[in-house]
């Protein structure tokens, strides 16, 4: 890459960083962090999908235990997925996610081999 190129990602990373939009959503992501309830509700998830893989090695993805398992998993998921505070990180989160994809249109469209 040419001096100038690397130049001119350096200053496209630090507009970005600046952008309203990501520091709203960093902002979100230390709350949530630190969030005593949101961080309950992810540790009782991921215990649930552990629960639900050893349900499926032990007893196969049919059986009576792995759909029970496989319901706790949906049931804390939509749990944690409904916290008010999870509900406002994505709705940040899918707003800097369609600012990167602008990005990525604008730069990346005339590289794309079109078939």
């Amino acid at each position: 890459m040419t001096e100038s190129l690397l130049v001119k990602l350096n200053n496209l990373k630090d507009e970005i960083s600046k952008d309203d939009r990501v520091i709203f959503l960093n902002h979100l992501e230390d709350r949530i962090n630190n969030e005593d309830d949101v961080l309950k509700l992810a540790y009782d998830k991921d215990m649930k999908a552990m629960a639900y893989e050893d349900s499926l090695k032990h007893f196969g993805e049919n059986s009576i235990e792995a759909m029970n398992a496989q319901k706790a998993l949906y049931e804390s998921k939509k749990k944690l997925d409904m916290h008010p505070s999870v509900v406002q990180y994505n709705e940040a989160y899918k707003k800097v996610k369609e600012m990167y994809n602008q990005i990525n249109e604008v730069l990346f469209r005339p590289f794309i081999n079109k078939r």
